[in-house]
């Protein structure tokens, strides 16, 4: 069985061309498993995709511990860097994958032993950004991945093009996914539009 070592890291050795500070490996690897926890609780299927698209969105809420680099792809923001970390998190027993219906994907779970032993090593990184963490899994909830897909683009987008209004936003969201209709997404982006503005409220959101 493999294990992990707190001191050495999980092993990325790389990331965006600069070698990986362990600990800060361990931030990341902490948040995504106090996220798929929580994912978990709120009636997420938890699959990849889950956690991809709820990284990106705490990322734009400013944890800045999740610097993945994200692009546009099949079902919007996506992580390549993410993905190979999934990999090697599941490698060292911190986390499983388990079918729990054959008609849909795996889930993600943290294991009872290793996983929860990590995140209770690195509780203090959780903590700091708790606010944030319960606000965007709140949001996200149990939406299934063409939810997530609509409203991570639309956030996205927004992200890029802060100057332009929201029908312009929704026009571009339309016309680099066409599958989701206009009105879809002008839908994705009042609702972005609505969430930032509370967690503008409350503090959550970077101004």
């Amino acid at each position: 069985m493999a294990r992990f070592h707190s001191r050495r890291g999980l092993g990325l050795g790389q990331t965006n061309g600069n070698a990986m500070n362990p600990a800060h490996q361990d931030d990341r690897v902490s948040i995504i498993l106090d996220l798929t926890i929580k994912l978990k609780q709120k009636g997420s299927w938890c699959g990849e995709t889950h956690i991809q698209k709820t990284a990106f969105i705490l990322k734009s809420f400013g944890v800045d511990e999740l610097d993945y680099d994200f692009i546009l792809y099949k079902h919007g923001p996506y992580s390549f860097e993410l993905h190979s970390e999934l990999a090697i998190v599941r490698n060292a027993n911190l986390i499983s994958l388990v079918v729990l219906q054959d008609r849909y994907g795996p889930s993600f779970e943290v294991t009872e032993i290793w996983g929860t032993r990590f995140l209770e090593r690195h509780q203090e990184k959780v903590k700091r950004i708790k606010k944030k963490v319960s606000f965007v899994v709140e949001w996200v909830g149990d939406r299934d991945v063409k939810s997530l897909e609509k409203i991570a683009t639309a956030l996205m987008i927004m992200s890029e093009n802060p100057t332009k209004t929201a029908d312009a936003r929704a026009q571009i969201l339309n016309r680099l996914k066409p599958h989701i209709s206009l009105a879809e997404a002008e839908n994705a982006t009042k609702q972005v539009e609505l969430k930032l503005d509370e967690a503008r409220r409350q503090k959550i959101f970077p101004q």
